[in-house]
This record gives structure tokens, C-alpha cells and sequence, in this order.
């Protein structure tokens, strides 16, 4: 049964907890504005419908050091706005508090913040272990360590916002203190809710399906996770808490990963569950429709009196996603406990896929890289000989060929699945990868792309990477000064240089290159060079920009003492000509050859191209010129 109650209804008689299961503090600046503005509109004796709140009771009540007997309850729907109402009453207490008004700051505290159990501080609502630490301290008024996880950051970014919001209220009034009880009875007396109150876990998936008002949308990660404790409600009882807590298992670790990825990665929850159901369930990517897809495979009456079955393959399903959890995490935030699993090469894992993220080129690979984990799981081996083989065929494919970011996706979402499912060995995804190559950016395809002078390389979207990796490759294994985040934040302008200017006057210049020339070869990729600050080189000639170094040379910018190897490569030049920049093109699509070669050598170059209904364009057809992209 529902019912419209008060906040302080629903916070006074009960000591919350948000279960680890459930998302942390997701609101930012604007939902929490939202908030404050609704209640800026309410008058004094007037209610505001701010809600559906869900809660899964259970426990014996906890009698505080006041006797007061507290009901236990976990919040499994509205978290978001409850923990925003308890921090704007912690910011009326902390106001309260210093106006002096010690009595009420105190109320506040007894009543909705922090209770005494046993002569020991316990928050009312418990957070979730992510944002434990900055939620402990807001109520107490201590510092905290600095935020690791974006929930913590969001939460304390909002309850920043929202002292902001209560001082100039305060400020806004002639008794600010006045103003500040004003505002504490809003929020107090005039905040309603819809409260469900849960008995047994398998309940929430049916509330979820039945409710019409929902508030802000749910994520479809949310709405997996609610149409699945539903059917579990669907089973007699005793196997309903054991699927339900199955479920909710798999989500805390699922919602762990995914919040670690966010601190470093834009990719979302959909973009997992995508690549998930491609590798494990259906590998044809224009059938995946988020939940619909979802109940579409898991339908209801398919499971009506065979409970075993729906534990078998709802479980299943469960049990595989939290395990792809890992796997997708580990493929965008390679860090020290990335590929735990592989030992001896798991820094190789985290070291190859920070090339391919560096690529740009993540996504269309990670359905098969789940698919590895699932099948071989400690092969670190199989897994890196592939991986390797994906970059090289992303760099050469997407990057060099100019083919749209969904060339060969189906191919590749195939091979995915028909190795999740057994089908097919790692082994025999290298030969399959490297026969798409073979259709896809052959050596002379990828050859010809390179040498191509008459394409503005200037604005090739991945040029940044290219003259990266060729820097790397000129400083043979040593250390490089700078990281290559320097060079993707900074302006094209900044940091890639015209060896022959974009504005060549000088006679120097107009002497070696004609006009012809100069149209031609100047966005040429032989022509730019990956620098530091390419403000200083300007429009000088050649033999100012190369400079010179060693005893007793006076400090200047120039090539000879620039930071970069491939600078001080063209130091050693003598002069700077169409040959030189022509040359030059040839050495890099040579160097460009070896660094993402593979080997063609066992296969039938006569062999057409598969037909595929999602090739993203014919070999020969589109050019970098794809890849464009303006900063």
C-alpha cells in the first residue's frame, strides 16, 4: 500500500541504508538545482509532491542511547532524493548552528542526521561504501581525504551547492535566522512522498513495473536489473531471496566497475550492456533495443510454473554479465588491478590496451575482448595475441583506410559471440582478424592511403596518434618526457608543426617550392611534425628552424634542442625541399608498415570481401579525409 507522507515521516522512526547494490550519489548541478527550485516555490502549509520513495524493510528495530526504537530499511528507489534532502538538513543544521542556535542545530542532528548507539555517532542514512568517507564527514563537520570516486566528488559538489543556496537565503532576509526556520518547516512538513515499504527483496522488480511515476528516467541498466528481480518475484518464495540476492550480488559488483571506469572513460553502462549482449546473446548489433531486447529473450509466460528453469538461465545471464563487468572495466581503465588474472602478462594487457585506447578505437573490439575473458579467463597470451592483432587492424582500417568507426562491425561482433559460445578458438580469431584485414587495408591500400599528397593530413583526425607512436618508435624503448594526454588536450595549433610554413614568403622558401608545391605539400604528412610549442618556429626557413646544439650554443628554440626525437631527426638535415618532405612521406608510411604489420602471407590475395550489410566503405572509396575533426 502507498502512502503521501512527510520527509519527516519518512526519516524521524528510521535508521536507512542504501545498499551497496545500488548506484552511488549520481546527481550533479543540475538535478540538485531542480530540487532547490521546487522547493523555492512552496508556500508556508502547502505540500510538494517530490517523489516516490521505495523501501525493503527488515531486521529488529535498533533502540538509540535515547530510546528511541529505530525500524531498519533499506532504500532500493529514491536514494538520489533522499540523500539530497539529508544534506540540505545538514546545511540548515550547520546554519543553525552558527547563527547560534545551538538548541535547533541539535534537533535537527537527533532528528534526521546522526543517532547515539552505545555512546557511538551513527548516521541515519547510510551511504554506500564509495562516498562513506565525505558523507561521515559532512555530518560531522571534519575534513575529509580529497574524493576518489565521482560519487563522493558529486556529493560533495552538492552539498556545496546547497549551502551556497541556504546562506543566500539567509542573506536575503532581515532576520536570517528567521529565514533559516522558515526554510526548515518547508522542508520538514511540506516535502511529501510516495513511500513504498517492501518485505521481501523479490517485490522491487514488481513495484518497479508497476509504477507509472517514476521521476527522473531510469538508466537501462536499472531497468535489466528491476525486470529481473521481477521475474524472480514471479517463484515460490523460498528461491525468490536466493535469485534476488543473486541479482543484487552481481549489480554491487557491476556498479563498482562501471563508477571505476567513469573516473576515466565517457563510455556508459548502455555501452556495456550492448557489447555484453552482442558477445553472449545475439551478435547483430540493429537487434539490440536496451530492455526491450531484454524481455524480449526473457519473456515472462515462458517461465510460468518452471522456476528452475528461470534460476538457470536468469542466473546464468546474472552471473555472466557481473563477470563481463570485469572484463569491460579492465579494457577502459588499465590500471595496476586491471588483468589480475593473466600474472606475468598482465602489464603487457594493461600496456596493449593503452595503444588501442590511444587509437580511439576501443569500442567495436570490446564484445570480443569479454568473449576471450569468458572462454579463457587466465590465457593472457591468447588474449594479447589478439588484442594486438585488433590494434593493428583498427589503426590500419579506421585510422589510415578511412572507414567509418562501423566497418566490419558485424564480422567482428560475430566472432565475438561464436567464441563466447564455444564455437571458436582464440586461434582461430587471429586468422579470422587478420583475413579482415587482409579485405579491409591490405599493405598497398595502406601504402597508397600514406602517400597520398594530395589529402590535407593537417586535419587528419589521428595524426596526433600516428606522429605519437613514431616518436616512440624513434626513442627505442627509452622513456618518453611527455605523456601523450599533453598533446590530445592541447590545440592542433600548438603542438604540430609546418616544417615549410602554412604562410611561406620568405625567398628562401618561395626559392625551393613553387606555388604548385606549396598547395600541395604543405598539409602533406611528410611536411608536419609532432612539437611542443609550435608558436616559436613561426615562419622562419629551414637552417633558423633547425638550429643547432652542443657546447657553448646559446639555448634557443629549435629543432637540434627540441625535447621531441623526430625534431631533432630533422636537425640533421641540411636543407628542406619537395624531395625532403616526399622522403620523408615514404619513411613514415615504411615505419607505418612495420609498426602495424601483419602477416598476409598465407592468404589468397585474389579472395573478395565477405558481403556484409554494414561495410562502411569500399576499398578504395573513402579517405582520412573520414577522420576530420576541428578543435
Amino acid at each position: 500500500m502507498s502512502l503521501t507522507v512527510s520527509a519527516t515521516e519518512v526519516l524521524r522512526p528510521r535508521l536507512l541504508t542504501i545498499p551497496d547494490y545500488q548506484r552511488g550519489y549520481a546527481w550533479e548541478q543540475d538535478q540538485v538545482q531542480d530540487f532547490l527550485d521546487d522547493l523555492s516555490l512552496l508556500e508556508p502549509g502547502k505540500t510538494h509532491y517530490t517523489g516516490t520513495i521505495v523501501l525493503l524493510g527488515g531486521g529488529e528495530p535498533l533502540v538509540d542511547d535515547e530510546s528511541n526504537a529505530l525500524v531498519r530499511a533499506d532504500v532500493v528507489d529514491g536514494q538520489q532524493r533522499l540523500t539530497t534532502l539529508c544534506l540540505l538538513l545538514n546545511e540548515l543544521r550547520r546554519a543553525l548552528h552558527t547563527a547560534g542556535r545551538e538548541e535547533a542545530a541539535l534537533g535537527l542532528r537527533r532528528q534526521f542526521l546522526l543517532i547515539s548507539e552505545k555512546g557511538a555517532p551513527r548516521n541515519k542514512l547510510q551511504v554506500g561504501p564509495d562516498s562513506a568517507a565525505v558523507w561521515t564527514a559532512l555530518l560531522n563537520d571534519t575534513h575529509a581525504a580529497p574524493p576518489e570516486t565521482l560519487s563522493a566528488r558529486r556529493l560533495q559538489a552538492a552539498a556545496l551547492q546547497i549551502r551556497r543556496h541556504v546562506e543566500q537565503i539567509a542573506s536575503e532576509l532581515d532576520d536570517p535566522v528567521e529565514a533559516l526556520f522558515s526554510l526548515r518547516n518547508l522542508v520538514v512538513t511540506g516535502l511529501h512522498f510516495t513511500l513504498y515499504t517492501l518485505h521481501q527483496q523479490a517485490e522491487v522488480g514488481v513495484i518497479f513495473e508497476t509504477l507509472n511515476d517514476r521521476g527522473k528516467p531510469l538508466t537501462e541498466l536499472e531497468k535489466v536489473k528491476n525486470y529481473l528481480l521481477f521475474l524472480a518475484a514471479r517463484i515460490p518464495s523460498g528461491q525468490q531471496e536466493a535469485l534476488a540476492d543473486r541479482i543484487n550480488a552481481a549489480w554491487s559488483t557491476i556498479y563498482r566497475l562501471l563508477l571505476e571506469v567513469a573516473m576515466v572513460s565517457p563510455a556508459g553502462e548502455d555501452q556495456f550492456l550492448r557489447a555484453h549482449w552482442l558477445a553472449a546473446v545475439d551478435p547483430v548489433p540493429t537487434k539490440w533495443k536496451g530492455i526491450k531486447s531484454l524481455k524480449s529473450h526473457f519473456p515472462r509466460q515462458q517461465y510460468f510454473g518452471k522456476p528452475d528453469l528461470l534460476i538457470q538461465e536468469v542466473g546464468g545471464y546474472v552471473d555472466s554479465l557481473a563477470r563481463a563487468a570485469r572484463a569491460y572495466a579492465d579494457s577502459l581503465r588499465p590500471d595496476l588491478q586491471a588483468f589480475s588474472e593473466f600474472e606475468t602478462d598482465a602489464t603487457k594487457a594493461r600496456s596493449a590496451h593503452e595503444r588501442l585506447s590511444r587509437a580511439g578505437t576501443v569500442a567495436v573490439f570490446q564484445p570480443l575482448m569479454i568473449a576471450l575473458r569468458e572462454r579463457a579467463p587466465k590465457d593472457g597470451d591468447a588474449y594479447l595475441r589478439v588484442l594486438d592483432l585488433c590494434e593493428r587492424f583498427a589503426v590500419r582500417t579506421y585510422l589510415i583506410g578511412g572507414y567509418r568507426a562501423d566497418a566490419a562491425q558485424t564480422r567482428l561482433y560475430r566472432l565475438a559471440h561464436e567464441v563466447y559460445t564455444g564455437k571458436r578458438t582464440p586461434s582461430s580469431v587471429e586468422t579470422a582478424v587478420r583475413a579482415l584485414a587482409m579485405d579491409y587495408a591490405n599493405d598497398t591500400y595502406v601504402r597508397q592511403s600514406l602517400l597520398d599528397t594530395e589529402f590535407n593530413w593537417y586535419r587528419w583526425g589521428a595524426l596526433k596518434f600516428f606522429l605519437y607512436e613514431y616518436e616512440l618508435h624513434l626513442l627505442g624503448g627509452a622513456t618518453t618526457d611527455i605523456s601523450y594526454a599533453f598533446f590530445e588536450k592541447s590545440k592542433r595549433e600548438k603542438t604540430i608543426e609546418h616544417i615549410l610554413p602554412q604562410t611561406a614568403s620568405s625567398p628562401y622558401w618561395l626559392k625551393r617550392f613553387d606555388g604548385n608545391e606549396r598547395r600541395q605539400l604543405t598539409h602533406a604528412l611528410g611536411n608536419l611534425v609532432l612539437t611542443r610549442d609550435n608558436s616559436a618556429y613561426s615562419n622562419k626557413d629551414f637552417p633558423d628552424k633547425r638550429g643547432s646544439s652542443g657546447p657553448g650554443v646559446a639555448a634557443k628554440t629549435c629543432y637540434a634542442q627540441a625535447p621531441l626525437a623526430q625534431e631533432q631527426e630533422l636537425a640533421r638535415l641540411a636543407d628542406w625541399t619537395p624531395e625532403q618532405v616526399l622522403g620523408r612521406q615514404e619513411r613514415l608510411a615504411d615505419w607505418a608498415l612495420e609498426r602495424w604489420a601483419i602477416d598476409f602471407s598465407d592468404f589468397d590475395p585474389s579472395n573478395q570481401m565477405e558481403d556484409e550489410e554494414e561495410v562502411g566503405g569500399e576499398i578504395g572509396g573513402p579517405k582520412p579525409a573520414d577522420l576530420l575533426m576541428s578543435e
